[in-house]
C-alpha cells in the first residue's frame, strides 16, 4: 500500500476558499457533466482497459510496459511524449515497478518523474490509473483553472515548458483538498477543473455549457410562489372576536395563490 503524503490532507493548500472556488464547488456537478459530454467518444473504452491494467499493477501481478505508456500517450494525445517513449527500454519498465515500493510520496513522485521518458504528466497518469481514488492527472487546463480560482500556482501556456515534480506535488495537494470539500475524488475534481478552464477559453465549451444549463432548468422548473397567508388568518380570527361574525378565511387556489 502506498503511503499518501500527510501534508496533502492538511490546510495549507486551502486555507480560505475564494468566492470563485466556492462557486466552482457549488457548480462542480455541472462542469463534471460538461466534461463527460465533450470528452473524446473513444475515451471510455480506453480508460476501462487502462484501469484494468492499473488494478493488476496495484495487485502486483503486472507492471507497466512500454506498450502501455504508448497507449496512455495516445489516449491523452501527448504527441511530444511519443518519441520519448519509443526510446524507452526494459530498464524503464523495471524502474517504474520499483517506484511502487517507495513509501514516501514526494520521493516516489520525484523518482517516477525522473524516469527517462516519463516526467510529471505521464507519472500523474500512471499513478491515477493505478490508484484512481488518490491521484489525478496533471494537465494544463486543470492547472490554469486553479490559477483562475485564486490558488498560488503559476499559470502556464502550451509553449511555456513542462511541469516539475514539485508542481505535481502541489497540484495533488490542492485537488485532494477540493475533493474533500466536494466529497468526491481528486480525479473527478480535475475533470471539473478542466471543463471550467475550457469554458473560459473555448467557444464550443461555452456554448455547450449554455445548452446544458438550459436543459437542466427545463427538467427542474421552479416551484410556484406561495403567498404567505398566516397573517390573514390571524386578522380573520381578530375580527370574528370583535364583531361575532363568521368571516371567510383565506385559502390557496391550485396555483398556490392566496384567495379570500
Amino acid at each position: 500500500m502506498l503511503k499518501v503524503n500527510s501534508s496533502t490532507t492538511g490546510n495549507r493548500a486551502v486555507r480560505k476558499l475564494t468566492q470563485e472556488t466556492v462557486r466552482f464547488l457549488s457548480e462542480f456537478q455541472l462542469y463534471r457533466a460538461l466534461f463527460d459530454k465533450l470528452d473524446s467518444p473513444t475515451a471510455s473504452s480506453q480508460i476501462s482497459r487502462l484501469l484494468t491494467i492499473g488494478r493488476e499493477v496495484r495487485q502486483g501481478s503486472r507492471m507497466w510496459t512500454k506498450s502501455h505508456l504508448e497507449l496512455i500517450a495516445r489516449w491523452k494525445q501527448l504527441h511530444p511524449l511519443m518519441s520519448r517513449i519509443e526510446r524507452n527500454d526494459q530498464e524503464v519498465e523495471e524502474r517504474l515497478m520499483e517506484t511502487y515500493s517507495i513509501r514516501e510520496e514526494d520521493a516516489r513522485i520525484d523518482f517516477m518523474c525522473r524516469t527517462p521518458g516519463v516526467g510529471p504528466v505521464l507519472a500523474s497518469l500512471l499513478l491515477t490509473l493505478t490508484y484512481p481514488e488518490n491521484y489525478a492527472p496533471l494537465e494544463l487546463h486543470a492547472w490554469n483553472a486553479l490559477a483562475d480560482l485564486g490558488f498560488d500556482v503559476t499559470r502556464k501556456d502550451s509553449s511555456g515548458g513542462g511541469f516539475t515534480p514539485a508542481e505535481f506535488s502541489r497540484y495533488l495537494e490542492i485537488v485532494r483538498n477540493l475533493a474533500n470539500e466536494a466529497n468526491t475524488t481528486p480525479w473527478e475534481i480535475s475533470k471539473g477543473l478542466h471543463a471550467i478552464n475550457k469554458v473560459k477559453t473555448t467557444k464550443k465549451w461555452r456554448k455547450q455549457l449554455d445548452h446544458l444549463m438550459l436543459s437542466q432548468s427545463q427538467l427542474s422548473p421552479p416551484s410556484p410562489a406561495r403567498k404567505p397567508i398566516v397573517k390573514l388568518y390571524k386578522l380573520c380570527s381578530h375580527f370574528q372576536c370583535m364583531f361575532g361574525k363568521q368571516l371567510q378565511c383565506p385559502t390557496n387556489d391550485k396555483f398556490g395563490r392566496a384567495q379570500i
